[in-house]
């Protein structure tokens, strides 16, 4: 019986697909930001363990230059054979870009979203997600901020 949960605990999907996500979308939503409009790259691998978490890695920058760094876990909800909900959250490290735009209180923020998606028969997905960008209370500042993205995710194969 070890033998057989072992495997299902380490080793990833079968039949699982990775991804690269390019998303364009806002960050603060919320806030009265000048220059909101933020890009991003990311990376999803495949699900990991009988949880089939989802560990991510990615990069977002902005018109005004702030930049982010993460990692993530997330994991796909099929709500039908198309549509996912993906819940996730990660860690990472942030730079402003100028001082007034998006200050966050500290370089090390937590991010935290979901996203409703969109799967296609060729497993290509399109989705559109809310995150939200906090230090935790890591820092005496701690504004927070939201984003709104539209993303669309390509499947590759290594």
């Amino acid at each position: 019986m070890i033998k057989r949960i072992i495997p299902l605990l380490f080793l990833s999907s079968v039949h699982a697909t990775e991804y690269v996500n390019v998303n364009i979308g806002h960050f603060g939503i919320q806030d009265d930001i000048e220059h909101p409009t933020r890009y991003g790259i990311e990376y999803r691998g495949n699900p990991l363990s009988s949880l089939k978490l989802i560990p991510s890695i990615g990069y977002v920058w902005s018109d005004s230059s702030a930049k982010y760094l993460y990692v993530e876990g997330r994991h796909d909800f099929h709500m039908s054979s198309n549509w996912l909900l993906t819940p996730s959250f990660g860690l990472g490290s942030f730079a402003n870009g100028h001082p007034h735009d998006i200050n966050l209180g500290n370089s090390l923020e937590f991010r935290s979203g979901i996203e409703l998606g969109y799967q296609f028969k060729n497993k290509m997905r399109t989705g559109v997600a809310v995150y939200h960008l906090s230090n935790g209370g890591t820092s005496s500042t701690n504004p927070g901020t939201e984003s709104l993205v539209f993303s669309f995710h390509f499947p590759v194969d290594f």
